[in-house]
């Protein structure tokens, strides 16, 4: 195998960019970044609130539990409201930092929504934890700059009439959850790689992000030796495993199932194998 230099960094570890957070307080591996061609800017009232969110509801706590190690909890939201977009779900799952919602209260939330193969359900965050709104009866609790003495009935309406809610976030998310056939999930993907995860960079519970060896390109020229790559939480170092990727810069998982196939289940490593070598 020729030998190569470069690390081959799947777009992993990047950020909600318009809140500036670390990695002290968000889980990396969410992927959560701003709009593509947006600038950044602050929030400094609700328009710009309302502007900055993909949605806006209103809903009550029902549970929550720690998601990773880097202090990101994940909220189960239930949706009572909603002022802007369609989560098209009685629930959603809400990620923040411990503390920053908690459960049985209402909220106001001004949100980011992001999907990737790797989780279950669609992501969604706050565009800022300064956003975060608590709401006690028809009392709003929270950023002066967006609350403006408004009580909760008096918040809906301004949101309901502001035509930022009408504006709605159009994004391109393609969740492809399983191939009909090898063939198509080879079609499909613009790299197959056979890979050994060496190193965990990071890992949460839907996600294990790796410091891979890539031992060989089945599909796709590459010129790096090694990969930085987000695959399923049960990956372990030191096995190997045939990756089915798409992309050019960000590179994701093809489908949700059966992108990612351990040689320890031998039986179905030879048939891909076969398929790939035809």
């Amino acid at each position: 195998m020729k030998q190569l230099k470069k690390v081959f960094t799947m777009a992993t570890l990047s950020l909600l960019v318009i809140t500036g957070c670390t990695p002290d307080h968000r889980d990396a591996s969410l992927h959560i970044t701003s709009r593509e061609g947006e600038t950044v800017t602050a929030i400094t009232n609700v328009d710009d609130a309302v502007k900055a969110s993909d949605h806006v509801v209103i809903g009550e706590v029902v549970d929550e539990a720690k998601f990773s190690s880097t202090n990101t909890y994940r909220y189960t939201v239930a949706v009572k409201t909603e002022l802007k977009g369609n989560v098209n779900a009685k629930s959603i799952d809400v990620y923040e930092a411990k503390d920053a919602l908690k459960k049985g209260k209402e909220y106001l939330l001004f949100l980011e929504y992001w999907e990737h193969e790797l989780y279950p359900r669609p992501v969604y965050t706050p565009i800022g934890e300064e956003t975060i709104i608590e709401i006690d009866k028809n009392q709003l609790r929270g950023n002066e700059n967006i609350v403006m003495n408004r009580k909760k009935d008096d918040m809906v309406t301004y949101i309901q009439n502001s035509p930022e809610a009408k504006r709605l976030t159009k994004k391109n998310v393609h969740i492809v959850e399983k191939a009909s056939s090898t063939e198509e999930l080879i079609d499909q993907s613009d790299f197959v790689l056979h890979v050994m995860p060496v190193e965990i960079v990071h890992e949460n519970e839907y996600v294990k992000t790796v410091t891979a060896d890539i031992l060989q390109a089945y599909k796709g020229e590459l010129d790096q030796d090694s990969a930085i790559i987000n695959l399923p939480a049960d990956v372990e170092v030191g096995k190997e495993y045939l990756v089915f990727l798409k992309g050019e810069k960000d590179f994701r998982l093809t489908t949700r199932q059966g992108s990612v196939i351990s040689k320890d289940h031998e039986s179905q490593w030879n048939v891909v194998l076969n398929s790939i070598n035809k």
